[in-house]
């Protein structure tokens, strides 16, 4: 029945109009901000600078609004809607609330990866990936992968870190809309606490919360970095689970 849950909740952001327009819209913010950089660049034009140059620019509307839009909000819907009574008959409400975060979670990961994906195949019609001129040595971590020769790679790695960043801030906006009834505030309130803790963190020496939250980590493999971030976000996610399965609990308490 769980598995049926997951299936049905996944199958209704896939199938939303909304979820394939922010995919599309993410596509072209991040076009629009690689043609802003194209022009300033002396050593030459290629895909893996414009986007780096086009995420780190977009970072607000790529990671944290677009691709919550289709889904995060669908609980606050819901419950405004009186329709979860019905849902909490069919499954109980731990596992309603799991498999509904489970689809959250991976409805702003596709939106992220899918509109990085058609990123890719618009610019490579008009921009190499690496320019050959591209002169890189003593690279670690992800960076690794363009000083043997595969940017591809580099491309997917950074993408997938992309799309973990994207869930994690899908997660946050799901768990905020469980608490607060207000759609733009609970749209805003993720990325509003990241820079709370962002300015926080910068009266310290270190500077992690950027990496893990939206850049990459620092790691001396690819897979590392890639690990880092997985565990990072899955750490996050499963405490905001927990919470939010309590908080769902104690709502159906109270009636």
């Amino acid at each position: 029945m769980f598995a049926r849950v997951v299936y049905l909740q996944c199958r209704r952001f896939l199938l939303s109009p909304v979820f394939w327009i922010c995919s599309v819209l993410l596509t072209v913010v991040l076009v629009i901000n690689s043609n802003m950089a194209i022009p300033g660049r002396e050593v030459g034009n290629d895909i893996v600078y414009a986007y780096d140059y086009a995420v780190m620019n977009t970072e607000a509307v790529v990671l944290s609004f677009l691709p919550a839009l289709p889904f995060a909000l669908s609980y606050m819907d819901e419950k405004k809607e009186h329709s979860l009574s019905l849902a909490y008959i069919r499954c109980d409400v731990d596992s309603f609330i799991t498999a509904k975060f489970i689809s959250v979670v991976l409805s702003g990961l596709c939106v992220s990866f899918l509109g990085n994906i058609l990123y890719f195949l618009v610019m490579s019609s008009v921009l190499p990936v690496l320019c050959k001129s591209a002169n890189i040595s003593g690279a670690y971590g992800i960076d690794y992968l363009l000083e043997i020769g595969r940017p591809y790679v580099y491309l997917f790695a950074t993408m997938l870190c992309q799309a973990l960043s994207a869930s994690l801030f899908t997660a946050l906006t799901f768990f905020f809309s469980m608490f607060i009834r207000e759609k733009y505030t609970v749209m805003v309130l993720p990325l509003l606490c990241y820079h709370i803790a962002f300015l926080a963190e910068s009266l310290t020496d270190r500077r992690l919360l950027r990496q893990y939250c939206i850049d990459v980590p620092n790691a001396i493999t690819p897979v590392g970095v890639v690990g880092k971030k997985l565990v990072f976000v899955l750490l996050v996610c499963l405490l905001v689970w927990v919470v939010s399965v309590k908080k769902a609990e104690r709502d159906v308490l109270n009636g």
